[in-house]
């Protein structure tokens, strides 16, 4: 995580943001690749295949795949409600930056380019609410934006790795096949995750909030 600082925030997310790219570059080339792998099929060995599996086996990989599908409904119901927390964190901050615009406005016309006596005051209110918001939402163990990315952090990635291999891995059973990424697409997968949160959770802060004018 970054510093509370406007340079080290802007460096932060520039580094996230090609560290992103990077990310999404790779797993569309491995999912390509996959995708390649499984057209290479050959119908007459895959029936045959089927036709040779024994009942019990058949029974128990079904009983497998849905305990994997129970597993991913739930983590797609815990998702929707990080979601929906998100939502409310942003709207709660929404709410605080239209209080801060008229501090940052006031600022602006009392202080930049012209000399004014009431300019201080100016300046220390708008920086004084700028870092209350700072902390209330993005600094600090308790920031707002902090506990749900722990929270999200803690339940989603890992989570998504591990739906995403057995699925893999069963759909390799099914159609006797095996693909050249799994495992390692699914590491990158997890932690384009960890990227992407990071991203919304910093996205949502507007540098104004610093000290000085953005």
């Amino acid at each position: 995580m970054p510093e509370k600082s406007k340079e080290a925030v802007k460096n932060f997310l520039e580094k996230i943001r090609l560290q992103e790219k990077e990310l999404s570059d790779k797993i569309e080339i491995m999912k390509k690749e996959n995708e390649n792998a499984s057209q290479q099929i050959d119908p007459s060995k895959y029936l045959a295949k089927v036709m040779n599996q024994d009942p019990n086996a058949i029974m128990e990989r079904q009983q497998k795949i849905i305990e994997n599908q129970q597993k991913e409904t739930i983590l797609t119901q815990k998702s929707l409600d990080l979601d929906t927390q998100f939502r409310s964190i942003s709207d709660s901050l929404s709410e605080k930056m239209n209080s801060f615009s008229k501090a940052y406005t006031d600022y602006v016309n009392h202080c930049i380019g012209i000399e004014n006596k009431s300019c201080p005051g100016y300046e220390n209110k708008k920086n004084q609410m700028g870092d209350e918001i700072l902390m209330k939402y993005f600094f600090g163990k308790n920031a707002k934006f902090v506990l749900w990315l722990n929270e999200y952090l803690e339940e989603i990635p890992s989570k998504s790795k591990e739906v995403f291999i057995a699925t893999m891995s069963y759909q390799e059973e099914s159609l006797g096949i095996k693909f050249p990424h799994v495992n390692d697409l699914a590491e990158l997968m997890k932690q384009k995750a960890t990227v992407d949160a990071i991203l919304n959770v910093f996205g949502e802060m507007d540098l104004k909030l610093f000290p000085g004018i953005n």
